[in-house]
């Protein structure tokens, strides 16, 4: 974690575009989305979007405890998608 938030950090100051992939699971491996957060400045908070992207994705059923963890975005995120799949882009200006 420590060093994808440094990284990240380091990145975001000499770059007006960094890209990052991967931290969308519920494991306790997947760190990317919390590192570049803290990176940011930024708390986690819980994306009613997301909640709502997830639940379609589940034939309508309500988000397990599992999932729930997967709508903890960054604050102020934009979800962006793309037509030829389901699973959101998240855009955070630095």
């Amino acid at each position: 974690l420590d060093d994808i938030v440094k990284e990240v950090g380091e990145q975001s100051r000499q770059f007006d575009v960094v890209v990052t992939s991967g931290g969308v699971g519920p494991t306790h491996d997947d760190v990317t989305i919390r590192a570049v957060a803290s990176a940011l400045g930024r708390e986690m908070e819980r994306n009613e979007k997301m909640v709502r992207m997830i639940e379609d994705a589940s034939g309508g059923k309500p988000i397990t405890e599992d999932q729930a963890k997967m709508a903890m975005l960054p604050e102020g995120v934009r979800l962006r998608t793309l037509p030829e799949t389901k699973w959101p882009i998240l855009q955070a200006e630095n």
